[in-house]
């Protein structure tokens, strides 16, 4: 069921925005992530990567919206050499502000759906989505230079808002993104 509405909005957004004045494009870049636990556990950045699509929409004189459909490869390194690896369909909706030549500046909700969710140790790997919340909300807010032909690059960073796991306490997704795009013109 939960896979059929992620089905459902990204095909909502593909058919509709691609009838609207916007321009499509396609994204990816890497993910440096880390989970913000409670209590005194630190777990390091564990980096994974993002790729998906972009549709961007002028609204008015340096203004513009922009959602996109990212998967995300997130998590944190955990104490004895075990990695989280958590898999993401996250759909931010930016605001965005042109800049001077090119730049932008963003900032909008980003929702997460949970495709995946795994702990690594050595060669060993142990399904762990059914301790995790199916979605996620987060702020994204972050910048970006878009050249003339086309090509740019976006820097962000997502402030996990919900707690992802079952089990209670804070546990909430931190996530800086790195990254090129190419921003289809008509």
């Amino acid at each position: 069921m939960k896979l059929r509405a992620i089905i459902g909005v990204v095909f909502f957004m593909v058919t509709g925005l691609t009838y609207a004045q916007t321009n499509m494009g396609i994204k990816g870049g890497l993910n440096f992530s880390t989970i913000h636990p409670e209590g005194n556990s630190n777990p390091d950045l564990r980096t994974g990567f993002n790729v998906g699509l972009l549709w961007h929409i002028p609204m008015g004189q340096g203004i513009a919206f922009q959602p996109e459909v990212m998967y995300s490869l997130q998590g944190a390194k955990l104490s004895n050499n075990e990695k989280l690896n958590l898999g993401y369909i996250n759909a931010p909706f930016l605001l965005q502000v042109m800049v001077g030549r090119g730049f932008r500046l963003e900032a909008g909700p980003q929702l997460g759906f949970l495709i995946s969710a795994r702990t690594q140790s050595g060669n060993t790997l142990e399904n762990v989505r059914q301790s995790y919340k199916t979605i996620d909300a987060a702020l994204a807010v972050g910048f970006g230079f878009l050249g003339r032909a086309g090509l740019g690059f976006d820097a962000r960073y997502n402030y996990g808002l919900s707690t992802i796991n079952k089990s209670g306490g804070d546990v909430a997704n931190r996530v800086f993104q790195v990254g090129l795009f190419y921003q289809f013109r008509h």
